[in-house]
C-alpha cells in the first residue's frame, strides 16, 4: 500500500546506506519518480540559463551527473560496451551538448522548437544520406505533427 519498513536487501546501491530504511511501495515509488522526472525536465532550461558556467561546463556537469546516476541506479549499464552502444553515447553527448550550448546563446523555447523539429531533419536528411527511398506515409504523418 503505502509505506514499508524493514532491512534492506535490495539490489539498488542507495538502499545499502542505511541498515534500517523505509522503502516506498511501487506504485508510490514510480509516482515520486514521475514527479522528480517531471520536475527536474521543466526547470532544465531555467537552471541552465541561471548558471555561472559556460555552456560546455553545464554539458560536462550534467553528463557526469547523469553516468554517476546510472552507474549507481541502473546495474545492468555496466555489462559491458559495444562499438554501437558507444556510437549511440557519442552521438547523444553530442546532441545534449549541442542542447546546452544552444540554451545558452538563445532562448529556452527557441531551443525547445530546434529540438522538436529534428525529426523533420531526419526525415528530410534520412533518404539523401542512406541512399533509400523515402516512406510516403512517415512523410505524410510527420509534417502534421510537426507543424502543430
Amino acid at each position: 500500500m503505502g509505506w514499508v519498513t524493514g532491512p534492506s536487501h535490495a539490489a539498488c546501491p542507495l538502499e545499502r546506506l542505511s541498515p534500517t530504511i523505509v522503502r516506498m511501495s511501487p506504485t508510490v515509488k514510480a509516482r515520486f519518480q514521475l514527479i522528480g522526472a517531471a520536475l527536474l525536465f521543466s526547470t532544465g532550461g531555467a537552471a541552465i540559463k541561471a548558471a555561472a558556467f559556460t555552456g560546455l561546463q553545464i554539458a560536462t556537469f550534467r553528463s557526469g551527473f547523469a553516468a554517476l546516476a546510472l552507474l549507481l541506479l541502473a546495474p545492468g549499464v555496466r555489462r559491458g560496451w559495444t562499438p554501437q552502444a558507444v556510437l549511440v553515447g557519442v552521438a547523444y553527448a553530442a546532441c545534449l551538448t549541442l542542447f546546452v550550448l544552444a540554451n545558452r546563446l538563445t532562448t529556452a523555447a527557441n531551443t525547445i522548437f530546434l529540438q522538436s523539429t529534428a525529426p523533420l531533419y531526419v526525415l528530410i536528411l534520412a533518404p539523401r544520406c542512406s541512399k533509400n527511398p523515402s516512406d510516403g506515409r512517415i512523410s505524410c504523418l510527420c509534417w502534421p505533427l510537426d507543424s502543430g
